[in-house]
């Protein structure tokens, strides 16, 4: 169906005559007649959504559409954050406070319940030398008291990384 909506069913758009009614403290009212459950969501500046509309008397609930649709927003931005994977790349000859202050980001995101890669390019005459990567790594890692998962490791032509889930 093009164009469809994906907004609930609502107000005088409930087709059936009584509705179980729930109201905006989730307390439940009872089985009533649509007219009298769209009176009520009037009289207390509400709408009435379907939440369940299976059963033979569909389920409504008394909310604050406006309210509903933001936390809905809110929600679906925040499970989209959580999702995400970082990537912090080093170089072999990386100075020591760069290093710190990266690694303090990695800590941070690990924090924040994300997964992070961290990598090194090899550039010129590093280029054969993925051990001499593997190694600033761990070494990065473990001066910060980092944990590393040796089934991770991701070594491909000029990269090395390692994978880190908190």
């Amino acid at each position: 169906m093009k164009g469809r909506s994906e907004r609930p069913v609502m107000n005088g758009q409930i087709r059936h005559g009584q509705v179980m009614l729930i109201g905006a403290d989730v307390e439940n009212l009872g089985v009533v007649d649509r007219d009298d459950a769209i009176s009520r969501a009037v009289n207390l500046n509400l709408d009435i959504m379907v939440v369940n509309d299976k059963p033979e008397i569909p389920v409504c609930r008394l909310i604050d559409y406006g309210k509903y649709k933001y936390e809905q927003k809110v929600k679906k931005k925040n499970n989209k954050k959580q999702g995400k994977r970082k990537e912090i790349f080093l170089s072999l000859n990386i100075g020591e406070h760069d290093q710190k202050t990266k690694l303090k980001k990695v800590i941070g995101f690990l924090e924040k319940r994300m997964e992070v890669v961290i990598g090194i390019k090899l550039k010129g005459r590093y280029r054969g030398r993925s051990d001499l990567a593997k190694n600033k790594i761990i070494e990065a890692l473990q001066s910060e008291s980092i944990d590393i998962d040796d089934n991770n490791w991701r070594i491909s032509g000029n990269n090395v990384a390692v994978l880190l889930t908190p």
